[in-house]
């Protein structure tokens, strides 16, 4: 829907229509009557019901048109059939906002997805913003606005800066209590529903606008527009309010049998996780792992690099953290020979003076020792976080410590997170204490490095921010297209030179006369390939001749290669033979790209040749790309070790690598009507400054590609026939 309305009229009205109130308070269309009476909604509330002059207390009214004035929102709690009427009628008296409970829709088959339809129309026409159906509603927890069913609308909650929308109702539920038991702050709380109108992110949108709006949650299935996505997150980044997500559904739904590697080994949920990395979105997996991330961004200020120091009263948990460190991208540097000494002249002898940093429970219990030796860390300049663990302590040893970590956060500005089981009231009233400080708690060390994990992860997008708000992202027609034609090597190769993407120079014949003709011309040893858009993978099926030395190595080669369709068990469309030059290898990685239904255009990156379904190495990112994006795929990857010279070797071109990555990207952007894959593989990264050969292609376009005679005009004409 194209209306624009401020979203402060669903998070604040100040009069409610309910449509379907129930004189039942356990009934969906009497709970939120019972709950918003319960936390002292001080707005007009008005429940519409035909059969009943007062609900609750209040004076029900026959329709809507009988109101004295018009609500700011309306709860539809009705049958579905009745909706699309409602909401016109809504729109008639202006109001702007409606949540809709009723279930019946597209969730239900053919028949519910076409009264979805007449809802959309009805909301369109009536210039009305919906939420659902079929959700089960919202909450502003500060101002007691719960417009729900279900028993987390009924409860307390610790009011804070989180704001959370789910696309589950049942569990979003689940979630919003599993959050306020973990500590979590909350704010505003969305159930989405169907999302007929206002989306996930739509809410992410407006919540970001929201002052009191400090970080936000939401669980994901999916999403509908990856230019949308990135625009969000880069202004969740400006703002510095992290977007915390937790996706599911990440089997690969959209799976087919696709001709390129690239849709093979990208699957869905590869390129959310991969999307998420790139703009600075921090991925979570369950309610725990969420509520660690948000917590964590209590902490004051951003870490200024990923350097972090471990101090713990036992090894054990040293261990934990440290086991945590390389999952989440921190560095664990030693302490320096400067600040080793100073600890060691204040800490037991028996304490291990080292990252992590180990002071034992003496150094609390004995006297100042603990809040000196983290001051002294702190202030070094060698660590840019800290997580302490605490352990079991309580009594005056709690006291102590809670007040050299909160002066230590103070006078640093470092963020800490503190891992810690409280024993007794004065442990209690210490977390109490922490987390009015911005320090979050947890209760295991590996949690508490995950909070620093989410911490630097956020961070580090943010430094990137302003080269990624230099990269422009136009409107794209969402790619993803399943009537795609795929090319054959001799086609796809020409795509790609002009787009600017430099292919060794080859000649497709039909001949063996012109194939020896051809390798004459190009120079030995050559290449022979079968060419066929059945054939992608033409190695397999013996169609790749390499190393061949003179022209009966040629024309023999070429003889077999003609030969293979006959052998086959199935229909292959021979189109000839590719004669190429033999490259001189280098490491061999694969780059590609893919129009995702959702997200867009993507670009891939991984190891190359056979390696590239077998070991699945490979890394994603929308496009378009950054030099930076370019480079940090190549970094994700354990390839990069084999580029970086592994045991010896020369470095690989890595330069040349980004210049190709980048020119796949803007291919793929400025071509994204008609080009949807790409598979470059092998490609071969020769040593440093010496460039990048791409040895085989593979591209798809749409139906919008280019046709039989613009092919013709990109490439030679093929040899006569014999």
């Amino acid at each position: 829907m194209t209306t624009s309305t401020s979203f402060e009229t669903l998070f604040r009205p100040r009069s409610i229509a309910i449509v379907g109130a129930s004189s039942n308070p356990l009934a969906i269309g009497g709970q939120p009557i019972r709950y918003l009476r319960e936390k002292s909604f001080d707005g007009d509330v008005f429940p519409i019901n035909p059969r009943h002059a007062e609900i609750g207390g209040l004076k029900s009214y026959p329709s809507l048109a009988a109101l004295p004035s018009a609500p700011d929102l309306v709860v539809v709690a009705v049958a579905a059939a009745m909706v699309p009427d409602i909401i016109l009628e809504a729109g008639r008296l202006g109001v702007r906002f409606a949540i809709v409970f009723s279930s019946g829709f597209a969730e239900t088959g053919p028949e519910g997805e076409a009264l979805q339809v007449k809802l959309e129309s009805a909301a369109e026409e009536g210039g009305i913003r919906i939420v659902g159906p079929n959700c089960q509603g919202m909450m502003n927890i500060a101002d007691g606005v719960r417009l729900g069913f279900g028993v987390p609308y009924g409860l307390d909650y610790e009011v804070g800066g989180t704001s959370l929308t789910s696309q589950s109702g049942a569990f979003g539920n689940s979630i919003v209590m599993g959050l306020n038991g973990e500590g979590v702050g909350l704010r505003h709380y969305v159930s989405t529903g169907n999302e007929a109108d206002v989306s996930t992110l739509d809410l992410i949108d407006a919540y970001l606008d929201d002052d009191g709006t400090t970080s936000v949650g939401a669980y994901v299935e999916g999403l509908r527009d990856g230019v949308r996505l990135r625009q969000i997150a880069l202004k969740a980044l400006r703002l510095r309010k992290p977007l915390v997500v937790w996706k599911v559904g990440n089997t690969d739904s959209g799976a087919r049998a696709a001709a390129s590697h690239t849709a093979n080994l990208a699957g869905h949920a590869g390129l959310y996780f991969s999307a998420f990395r790139q703009f600075g979105i921090i991925d979570v997996d369950d309610i725990a792992d969420m509520a660690d991330c948000l917590k964590a961004f209590a902490a004051p200020e951003l870490p200024a690099s990923n350097r972090v120091l471990m101090v713990t009263l036992s090894g054990g948990a040293g261990i934990a953290m440290t086991d945590r460190t390389a999952r989440y991208d921190l560095a664990t540097p030693p302490l320096g020979d400067g600040l080793f000494g100073d600890l060691r002249k204040i800490l037991p002898a028996f304490a291990s003076v080292s990252n992590p940093l180990d002071v034992t429970a003496e150094a609390i219990s004995g006297g100042e020792a603990f809040g000196e030796a983290i001051r002294l860390a702190g202030q070094s300049g060698a660590f840019d976080m800290v997580a302490i663990g605490l352990a079991a302590i309580g009594g005056v040893a709690a006291t102590r410590a809670v007040t050299a970590i909160a002066d230590m956060a103070r006078s640093t500005g470092l963020p800490v997170t503190v891992s810690w089981t409280p024993i007794d009231e004065a442990a209690r009233k210490g977390v109490d204490l922490l987390r009015d400080a911005g320090i979050a708690v947890y209760p295991t060390p590996a949690r508490c490095i995950r909070g620093l994990g989410a911490l630097w992860r956020f961070a580090e997008a943010r430094k990137r921010l302003v080269q990624m708000s230099a990269v422009s992202s136009p409107a794209l027609t969402q790619g993803g297209s399943t009537d795609l034609t795929t090319l054959n090597e001799a086609e796809s190769k020409a795509i790609l030179r002009a787009a600017g993407i430099e292919v060794p120079s080859e000649k497709l014949v039909r001949s063996a006369d012109d194939a020896v003709a051809a390798a004459g011309t190009i120079g030995y040893p050559v290449v022979l390939k079968i060419v066929s858009r059945n054939l992608p993978h033409k190695s397999d099926i013996g169609g790749v001749r390499i190393g061949l030395g003179d022209a009966a190595a040629v024309r023999a080669a070429y003889e077999d290669i003609v030969a293979i369709p006959a052998r086959l068990d199935r229909s292959v469309e021979f189109e000839g033979v590719l004669v190429a030059p033999m490259l001189p290898g280098g490491v061999e990685v694969i780059v590609g790209g893919m129009c995702d239904p959702a997200l867009g255009p993507a670009v891939m990156f991984g190891a190359g040749g056979i390696h590239a379904e077998a070991f699945g190495d490979v890394a994603f990112r929308l496009a378009p790309l950054t030099r930076g994006d370019a480079l940090a795929m190549i970094a994700e990857t354990k390839v990069a070790d084999l580029l970086a010279g592994f045991r010896g070797a020369p470095p690989a071109d890595v330069e040349a690598l980004v210049d190709l990555l980048l020119k796949v990207s803007t291919m793929l952007i400025d071509q994204r009507n008609s080009v949807c894959e790409v598979d470059m593989n092998p490609v071969f990264v020769r040593v440093q400054g010496e460039g990048a050969d791409i040895a085989d292609a593979v591209v798809s376009v749409t139906s919008a590609g280019p046709d039989k005679g613009e092919l013709q005009l990109l490439r030679p004409e093929p040899a006569r026939e014999e």
